[in-house]
C-alpha cells in the first residue's frame, strides 16, 4: 500500500480488521483482541494517509484519536501498521516499522523525508525516520570491554566500526504497538525486546518508546530496562527540511546549537578523543546562523565529513519544561515562517546535513534523494562511549530519556 496516499478502502478494511459503521470506522490490528489498538476514525472511506482531511476525527467529547491502518508484510510475515497521531497544528505518521516518523504534517507542508511503500523502508540503508539502538553513532573497531570482558559486534560501517546498533538494529525490528491514554492525550506506545547477544550485546534489553503529540509539539519518551550490565544510547533519526521535504536543500536554514564545544572526528566519523571549542569555527552556531554560511569553509573537521556530522555538548544555557521534565534546548532551526525547536535531556546531539544522502530510492510522491536535503538533529550520548567505559546502563536500572521536538 502507497504510504503517500494511505485509503482504507472496503477492500482494505477487510484486510486490516476494520469494521464499518454508518457513523464511523472502528480499526484494529488484524488478529489483535487488544482493545487499546481499536479506534473510532471517522466517516465515509476514513482517509487516514499524509495526504487525508478526515484523520483522527474527534470523539464526541472532542478529542482526537490515534488511529492506524495496514500498510503491508515483511518477508518473514510480520504485519506493519502506519498509525497518525494528530493535534490542530500538526499531524504525525508512525510505522512500528523501526518506530519510523513517515512524515509530519505541519503549516501546510511535509517536513520529514520518508518514503511511499513498505519495500522502499526495508530497501534504503539511511535510517529514515527510524529509532537508533541498540547504541546510536558509531563504536571503534566494533568492539567495546565491559566488566573486563570483551565484547565483538558486528563491524557495519567501513567492515571496521560499529554504526547505529549494527546490521539489523532496531531500525529494523518490528515493534510491538499499544494505544495508551493520560489525562485525555493519547500516545502511540512502541515495545521490543532486545535478546541478550543481539548484534554483539550483552543483556536481555526491554525496550519502550513513547510518541505524544501534544499541540505543536511531539515528545519521544525512551525507556528501557536490561537483565545485565550493558550499553544503551536510543535516538531517532528522522530528516527535516522546514520547506518541506521536496524543496531543496537546507543551505538557507537559520540554525542554533546552544553548544560551546563539539567532538573532533577522524576520516571515519570516530571520536578522536578530544573537543573543540566552537569560537572562531565553521560549528559556532551559539547565535542564528544560516547552515549554508560556512558548510563548505575550509577547515579540516569539515573537509572530515563533507560538512556538519559531528557531535556538539549542549551547554545548558537554556531550558524549558514538558511533561514535568526539565530539558536543555538543543537546537533550533527556522526557515519560510516554520521553527522547530528540539529539547531533550541527553547531554549531546549529533548534527548531520545529510552529506552523502543519495540513495537510489525516491521519497514520497518520486522525490529524488540528493546532498544536503535536510537535517537530522538526534540527542544522544557521545559517539564511541562505551570506547571508554563510559555510559553504563547497569542492570535492573533504567534508562530513560526524553526529546520533543516543537514546531511553531
Amino acid at each position: 500500500m502507497n504510504l503517500h496516499k494511505l485509503y482504507l478502502t472496503q477492500n482494505d478494511c477487510y484486510r486490516a480488521g476494520v469494521y464499518m459503521k454508518p457513523k464511523g470506522i472502528m480499526v484494529h490490528s488484524t488478529g489483535c483482541n487488544n482493545p487499546n489498538l481499536r479506534r473510532y476514525v471517522g466517516p465515509d472511506d476514513g482517509l487516514l494517509g499524509p495526504g487525508s482531511n478526515h484523520w483522527n476525527q474527534p470523539q464526541p467529547d472532542g478529542r482526537k484519536v490515534c488511529v492506524h491502518a495496514f500498510i503491508g508484510k515483511l518477508a518473514d510475515g510480520s504485519e506493519i501498521y502506519a498509525f497518525t497521531l494528530a493535534s490542530d497544528s500538526v499531524k504525525v505518521t508512525i510505522l512500528n516499522y523501526g518506530g519510523r516518523i513517515q512524515s509530519i504534517l505541519t503549516h501546510g507542508r511535509d517536513v520529514v523525508c520518508g518514503f511511499d511503500t513498505l519495500d522502499d523502508y526495508v530497501n534504503d540503508n539511511s535510517y529514515q525516520g527510524a529509532i537508533i539502538g541498540r547504541y546510536a553513532n558509531r563504536i571503534s573497531n566494533a568492539c567495546f570491554t565491559l566488566n573486563g570482558k570483551e565484547y565483538k559486534l558486528a563491524a557495519n560501517d567501513h567492515e571496521v566500526n560499529h554504526n547505529h546498533g549494527g546490521i539489523s538494529g532496531f531500525d529494523r525490528k518490528v515493534w510491538t504497538p499499544t494505544v495508551e491514554e493520560k489525562d485525555g492525550v493519547e500516545s502511540l506506545v512502541l515495545t521490543y525486546t532486545s535478546p541478550d547477544g543481539e548484534e554483539g550485546y550483552p543483556g536481555t534489553l526491554d525496550v519502550k518508546v513513547t510518541y505524544t503529540l501534544v499541540g505543536g509539539s511531539l515528545a519521544v519518551h525512551y525507556e528501557a530496562v536490561s537483565d545485565a550490565d550493558t550499553y544503551v544510547n536510543l535516538t531517532n533519526h528522522s530528516y527535516f527540511n522546514l520547506k518541506g521535504y521536496d524543496k531543496g536543500t537546507i543551505e538557507d536554514h537559520m540554525m542554533t546549537i546552544y553548544a560551546d564545544r563539539f567532538t573532533a572526528v577522524d576520516l571515519l566519523r570516530i571520536p578522536m578523543g578530544y573537543t573543540i571549542d566552537v569560537v572562531g569555527t565553521p560549528f559556532d552556531f551559539r547565535t542564528p546562523k544560516l547552515i549554508g554560511k560556512d558548510i563548505d569553509a575550509p577547515n579540516e573537521q569539515m573537509g572530515n565529513i563533507g560538512g556538519y556530522g559531528h557531535n556538539y555538548w549542549i551547554n545548558g544555557k537554556k531550558k524549558e519544561n514538558f511533561f514535568g521534565r526539565e530539558l536543555m534546548v538543543h537546537a533550533e532551526a527556522s526557515c519560510e515562517g516554520l521553527t522547530l525547536r528540539v529539547s531533550s535531556d541527553m547531554p549531546c546531539d549529533q548534527f548531520y546535513t545529510s552529506n552523502i544522502l543519495d540513495g537510489p530510492i525516491p521519497f514520497k510522491g518520486g522525490v529524488k534523494q540528493h546532498k544536503r536535503q535536510a537535517i537530522c538533529i538526534e540527542p544522544q550520548y557521545e559517539p564511541d562511549s562505551p570506547t571508554y567505559e563510559r555510559t553504563i546502563l547497569r542492570r535492573g536500572e533504567k534508562y530513560d530519556f526524553m526529546t520533543v521536538f516543537t514546531f511553531e
